[in-house]
């Protein structure tokens, strides 16, 4: 299962609440939780009382027990790769954290990027028969 941006919020939460195995869990622009993200950009707002779903990535990281490859890119933006770090800090083994010198927000397409990631996988599972 793969998750960009806010889409790896609810990657890693689907991934628990469908409650199957998937091969690995590949997030992209990943961050601890859509409240800490907000907070830290408009951080004179009491954003925690104006959203509905803050999408919180570090509750459900814990449960995650496939292999999480995590790309950020070092320039992003959007996301600040802190909040990226933080939520890999929270993560089961086997883990990886791919951050992208000069990438900004998503990293898909780079060069060089995707081959580090399938070899993570591949060295992490095991292919059905």
């Amino acid at each position: 299962m793969m998750g960009e941006s806010l889409g790896a919020g609810v990657a890693t939460i689907i991934i628990i609440a469908a409650r199957y195995d998937a091969a690995a869990l590949v997030l992209d622009a990943p961050y601890l939780s859509a409240l800490d993200v907000a907070g830290d950009r408009y951080p004179i707002f009491p954003v925690g009382y104006l959203m509905r779903d803050p999408f919180r990535s570090d509750l459900a990281i814990v449960n995650v027990h496939a292999p999480v490859p995590m790309l950020h890119g070092e320039q992003d933006p959007i996301i600040p790769i802190a909040s990226a770090r933080k939520l890999f800090e929270l993560a089961h083994e086997p883990k990886q954290f791919i951050a992208v010198p000069g990438a900004g927000h998503l990293v898909p397409g780079l060069d060089g990027v995707y081959p580090r990631v399938k070899a993570f996988i591949d060295a992490h599972t095991v292919e059905a028969p």
